[in-house]
């Protein structure tokens, strides 16, 4: 592993070279990890293949089973009275209260009758969620974000380092975040 505060040849600066040879390291070491993901979701593509006709048809016993138990138990509401539900085999069947739906046709109406009714205390009941929109927001020159009160930060050069051509992308960072180690305190 290369470290930056190593003397590089008698430098003291780091030129442009330097950074085409870490860019070359780190183009190749991506490269490498590149071609293990796609290894690896080529092996997965497998296992899915080689289980799926099985998945599917263990699918539909269990749909076919659960209909089938459904309308026996649909059809046998007099064996549920006391107790509601019985388990068989592990399996909770009988009949419960449902926790019911609302269905509001018409918004405009209800939200003014629930304004109507409930007044001040109206709130309570609506859920209302007003946000500046930062997408249009950043179409605005910094004058007009500013008579706003919206300040524009980290406007500055950072670091970038991104594979320019890579499928794996998200599967590459998602992996290298899975593998960093734990901070002090187990907190990130």
């Amino acid at each position: 592993m290369i470290r930056l505060n190593e003397n590089l040849g008698g430098r003291t600066a780091t030129t442009l070279g330097d950074l085409e040879k870490f860019a070359g390291i780190y183009a190749r070491d991506h490269q490498t990890l590149c071609e293990l993901v796609a290894e690896l979701n080529a092996e997965v593509d497998q296992v899915k293949a080689r289980h799926l006709a099985r998945l599917r048809t263990a699918v539909l016993f269990a749909q076919t089973s659960k209909a089938v138990l459904h309308t026996a138990v649909a059809e046998s509401a007099a064996l549920f009275h006391r107790p509601r539900t019985q388990i068989f085999h592990g399996i909770k069947i009988g009949f419960a209260k449902g926790k019911g739906r609302l269905e509001i046709p018409d918004e405009e109406t209800t939200l003014a009758k629930i304004r109507q009714h409930y007044g001040s205390a109206a709130d309570t009941y609506l859920r209302i969620s007003i946000t500046p929109n930062k997408e249009s927001l950043a179409q605005l020159t910094a004058a007009e974000l500013k008579k706003l009160g919206v300040t524009l930060t980290d406007t500055g050069d950072t670091v970038v380092i991104k594979p320019v051509n890579s499928d794996v992308d998200k599967a590459v960072a998602s992996l290298l975040k899975e593998t960093e180690p734990e901070p002090v305190g187990g907190k990130r």
